[in-house]
């Protein structure tokens, strides 16, 4: 069928016709109100609605951006300048000032340090007197045995209680015993006058031979080793006890004396010279104190 003769086709004519017919007629009627119905919102819709903001588009401008960390600003580093500024100089009249106060300073450090060492120094001699008021003196006992002996009348003295007695409440360093002795070689030592009564006793014995003379007379003489044996223990003893009233001593006394060390002499007043009564420091007469050395 050719172009034409399907254009001119009733059936197809009149459907145009009624076509235009109906159009025209629509046209003219007044609209009406669609109609709306409620669909229920399927979950899976929702969901997809509310999208989390980590997974919101780029391009999307109400979804917030991850926050980030801002990292503290560090100090600013002092300018060359700052380092190369000089300090304020001193004027010389500051300088001045400034070598005063440091001469005076000084001086009274100097000062002070004088002042202690001189507190110092008391401090030790306050101590050292302490000591010596706090400790018992140190004591050297001297016996002339001849002049003992001889000074005792009828009566026998125990050389153990003498010495108990002359050191009571005391150090005793040294207790010696001067004796003659005899140069009999058939008479034993030990049972001699002179060194039987010390035998059994804390005293150091020195002996020297009896001197025999032209006209039989015998005498036994230990002076110089006994003033020997004071002097060079002076240094080590406070206090000396001079049992021997003899005057030779007098010398020795004194000399001992002069070391700061005091001189006591213990003896018999019938054999004790008014020399040694009057130098020593203390005089004891054996004859008041019997009861307590027989």
């Amino acid at each position: 069928m050719t172009q034409e003769q399907s254009s001119s086709s009733p059936l197809i004519a009149g459907r145009r016709k009624a076509g235009t017919v109906n159009q025209s007629k629509t046209a003219k009627s007044p609209p009406r109100k669609p109609r709306t119905r409620a669909r229920p919102t399927s979950p899976k819709k929702t969901e997809a609605r509310l999208v989390p903001q980590k997974d919101a588009p780029e391009d999307n401008p109400l979804a917030e951006k991850p926050k980030t960390r801002v990292k503290p600003a560090r100090p600013r580093k002092s300018s060359m300048s700052e380092k190369n500024t000089s300090k304020p100089k001193l004027e010389p009249a500051d300088m001045t000032a400034l070598n005063t106060e440091y001469g005076r300073l000084h001086e009274e450090i100097k000062r002070q340090e004088s002042a202690i060492s001189d507190l110092t120094n008391d401090i030790e001699a306050l101590s050292s007197e302490l000591k010596k008021s706090t400790a018992r003196p140190r004591l050297g006992i001297f016996v002339d045995v001849p002049n003992l002996i001889y000074g005792i009348e009828d009566t026998e003295i125990h050389m153990g209680r003498l010495l108990d007695f002359l050191s009571k409440d005391r150090q005793l360093v040294r207790a010696i015993a001067y004796c003659p002795i005899s140069d009999d070689p058939r008479e034993p030592i030990e049972t001699q006058k002179f060194i039987a009564p010390f035998i059994n006793y804390d005293y150091r014995l020195v002996t020297s031979p009896l001197k025999r003379f032209a006209d039989g007379s015998i005498k036994g003489n230990c002076d110089v080793e006994m003033t020997v044996d004071m002097l060079s223990m002076a240094e080590r003893l406070d206090v000396i006890t001079l049992v021997s009233g003899d005057a030779d001593f007098s010398r020795a006394v004194e000399a001992v004396q002069s070391r700061g060390v005091r001189v006591e002499a213990a003896a018999f007043s019938g054999s004790t010279s008014s020399e040694i009564r009057a130098i020593s420091d203390r005089y004891i007469d054996l004859n008041n104190v019997l009861s307590e050395i027989t």
